[in-house]
C-alpha cells in the first residue's frame, strides 16, 4: 500500500485523542483523518495505522518521523456549563 507506506515515512504530529484508550493519537495526514488504535500486543502488531476509517498498515515500531504528543499538549476536555 503505498498510501501508508508514505503515512509511515513522513513527519506527522500526533494529538492526544481524549479519553480514548484503544485510538489514543489522532492527526490529519494530507487531508485525511488518522487514527492509531492500539492492539492486542503481542498476539497482534502493537499499532495500527487507520485512515478515514480504513484499516492502512500494522507495526510495531513508532516510526521515527512521527512525534507523540507530551503530557502537556494534551487536549483539554469540554467543560459542561454549571446548572444554576
Amino acid at each position: 500500500m503505498a498510501v501508508a507506506t508514505s503515512y509511515l515515512t513522513e513527519a506527522v504530529s500526533w494529538k492526544k485523542n481524549a479519553n480514548n484508550a484503544i485510538y489514543p493519537y489522532a492527526a490529519t495526514i494530507n487531508g485525511h483523518k488518522c487514527l492509531i488504535r492500539i492492539n492486542d500486543f503481542p498476539d497482534n502488531p502493537l499499532y495500527t495505522l487507520i485512515s478515514d476509517g480504513r484499516e492502512l498498515e500494522s507495526f510495531d515500531e513508532w516510526p521515527e518521523h512521527w512525534k507523540r504528543p507530551t503530557s502537556t499538549e494534551v487536549q483539554p476536555r469540554r467543560r459542561k456549563p454549571a446548572l444554576r
